[in-house]
Parts: C-alpha cells; sequence; structure tokens
C-alpha cells in the first residue's frame, strides 16, 4: 500500500495520542460508575468507546444480577 507523506503523518500523530490504555488514566476504580464517570467526561477520547466496552464486559460476567443491555436510538445517527 502506498500512502502519501501527510497520511503517515497523520497516521503516526493519531497513533501516539492513542498510546495509553483505559487503566493508564483510570486508576482502581472502585465502582463501575467511576468507569462511566471518565467516558462522559472525555468523550472525544478514544478512551470513551474503551470505557463503554469495559462496562459491558463487566455487565456480561456477573452472576449475581441478571441482565440486559439494549441500545436506545441506534439507528438514528445512521
Amino acid at each position: 500500500m502506498n500512502l502519501f507523506d501527510s497520511e503517515i503523518q497523520n497516521a503516526k500523530a493519531k497513533y501516539e495520542t492513542m498510546d495509553y490504555r483505559l487503566s493508564d488514566r483510570l486508576r482502581d476504580p472502585k465502582k463501575m460508575i467511576d468507569i462511566c464517570d471518565y467516558a462522559i467526561a472525555n468523550p472525544d477520547s478514544h478512551l470513551a468507546t474503551c470505557a463503554f466496552a469495559e462496562c459491558l464486559e463487566q455487565l456480561y460476567h456477573t452472576d449475581k444480577y441478571k441482565t440486559l443491555v439494549t441500545v436506545d436510538n441506534l439507528n438514528m445517527w445512521y
């Protein structure tokens, strides 16, 4: 694949801003709401998506409560 120099520079700049994990920014959350609050406070960050995925992962693997995950107006933005 051949890319222009400007495309390579843009990709490198983007990946340099993504060189960290949610656990690097949010140390030892005690409750799931801590993860949700971080995502709400940083909606433009790629970590907001990671926080959402982490919440879903926690909900999917709980045996203590029965959980149903629904998304309202999912197709509204397409």
